[in-house]
């Protein structure tokens, strides 16, 4: 629905596939791992034959992103502010994640980029960090 919403020409009977379409793809490229994007994309391709739809953009938002991760010393790289967006796009429609990756992949400063970008834009946010060999598993 907030997909639908967020575009004006896909609430003036436009086709809905686009919208799931998009919906999949963009909650769940940022879940795959690089070995296994090719896979996914076949399997939309399959699943909405002749459906290729544009990924949405938040052009304020990511202005935001570049500007906190130049505050922060680091380059805007157009990968890293959308690891940042995929992030914040996965904390919409979920209540937590895990970040997993090897070390020096950007782990630490996506979410840290992502927090700043949320307080810069007035949103609020909060991060706990868990240690894994605190948990049991009864």
């Amino acid at each position: 629905g907030a997909l639908k919403r967020k575009e004006q020409q896909l609430q003036q009977g436009s086709n809905e596939n686009m919208v799931l379409c998009r919906a999949l793809r963009d909650f769940n490229l940022p879940k795959i791992s690089t070995l296994d994007l090719p896979i996914f994309h076949r399997l939309i391709q399959d699943l909405f034959p002749g459906i290729k739809p544009t990924a949405f953009q938040d052009l304020a938002f990511e202005e935001i992103c570049q500007n906190q991760v130049k505050k922060r010393g680091l380059q805007p790289d157009p990968g890293f502010i959308t690891k940042i967006v995929g992030l914040l796009d996965i904390l919409g429609v979920r209540h937590c994640c895990f970040i997993i990756g090897p070390p020096g992949c950007g782990k630490t400063e996506a979410w840290k980029s992502l927090l700043d970008a949320l307080h810069a834009s007035g949103q609020d946010g909060m991060w706990e960090q868990v240690n894994p060999k605190a948990l049991t598993s009864d």
